[in-house]
């Protein structure tokens, strides 16, 4: 399959290969069952191999590294994009917290 080949040459991994072929199977039976768009489609789509176990587990000192890095956004409950945008100009450093209403008006 053509998909299969251009998605390994992009130098994918099988698992994601294997995602995108789950979606494709997913749209064709909805297209026959639901849809009524097409009479036939075939039921196998042969999935690439992939490992059985997990690769690795984060390390106890990993997980506490990601922890500290994530401490801010644990203790402001502030979504992922609020976080990474968040200019200098919008942290309040005498009240040591972020002006939220700052930037909200900027959006």
């Amino acid at each position: 399959m053509q998909t299969i080949k251009a998605k390994l040459a992009e130098g994918v991994k099988n698992a994601t290969v294997n995602r995108l072929l789950e979606v494709i199977r997913a749209i064709l039976k909805k297209a026959r069952t639901d849809w009524k768009w097409i009479d036939k489609a075939t039921t196998y789509i042969p999935m690439l191999p992939e490992p059985k176990r997990r690769v690795r587990w984060l390390t106890h000192e990993e997980a506490d590294r990601l922890l500290e890095e994530l401490r801010f956004t644990l203790a402001t409950g502030l979504r992922e994009a609020n976080v990474t945008q968040l200019q200098w100009s919008q942290v309040d450093m005498n009240r040591s917290c972020p002006n939220l209403h700052r930037r909200l008006a900027q959006i």
